[in-house]
């Protein structure tokens, strides 16, 4: 079957093998999934509701296995027809109830004239736009820029480090998950370095994702959309 629905309620899905599809979307409940083969984009309708077994190398060169949730790597929007996303009372984006019926007859949801959307293809500007914006707020010349949303935490801020100047967005999702995205841009060479990592109790990173801001990497989508994200808040009711 090209494309899969699944209704359910009150328990969980296990997917073994490996699950290759355009979209791997979560609407309600958890969804443990063994592994990847070719996702383009992964969305959690109510937050942190995809759990993924990854296989690592640890310090010493050997193979640790951990299961974590991941991320969404987009909005339902970027990736999914405009007939066949909502928005309902909370600002929330979902599937209408017409999509239902559009997978049941085998088509596709998937929009592929929004392909350079889901694909992040103008990141790399648009980061540094979003960084130029935020060190010109006044708040970062003399503290850092933070705000709380319930339990996560958006912190932009300034340093140095060994004499070279750097930048540095921050998305931290608590309620227990412990993600920490960010993106740290160095100011002298203009380099940017983003890193998805999962926390320890105290805060320590006990794994990392990382790569630049050109990555195709599933991890690293879940990075810019934090990013994005992260900066509609901290400049939210600011002038463009």
């Amino acid at each position: 079957m090209r494309y899969t629905l699944g209704v359910y309620n009150h328990g969980e899905l296990f997917i073994k093998g490996a699950t290759t599809a355009w979209l791997v979307y979560a609407d309600d409940m958890d969804f443990h999934i063994e592994k990847f083969g070719g996702i383009e984009a992964v969305i959690s309708n109510q937050g942190q509701s995809i759990m993924l077994n990854s296989i690592l190398k640890d310090t010493d060169g050997s193979t640790i296995y951990v299961k974590n949730y991941f991320p969404s790597t987009n909005r339902l929007s970027d990736i999914v027809l405009d007939d066949y996303v909502e928005i309902n009372e909370y600002g929330v984006e979902g599937l209408t109830d017409s999509a239902i019926s559009v997978v049941q007859d085998g088509l596709s949801l998937i929009d592929h004239n929004k392909k350079a959307k889901f694909e992040y293809a103008d990141f790399p500007q648009r980061l540094k736009e979003m960084f130029a914006k935020l060190a010109s707020l006044n708040e970062v010349k003399t503290n850092n820029v933070i705000s709380n949303i319930e339990n996560d935490k958006c912190i932009f801020y300034l340093f140095t480090y060994e004499g070279v100047d750097y930048q540095q967005l921050m998305l931290e999702i608590g309620r227990g998950y412990s993600i920490r995205m960010r993106t740290l841009l160095n100011k002298q060479t203009e380099d940017c370095l983003l890193l998805l990592e999962y926390l320890d109790e105290n805060g320590i990173a006990k794994y990392q994702w990382q790569d630049n801001a050109e990555s195709k990497m599933l991890e690293m989508k879940c990075v810019k959309k934090a990013m994005i994200d992260a900066y509609e808040i901290l400049t939210q009711g600011l002038p463009e």
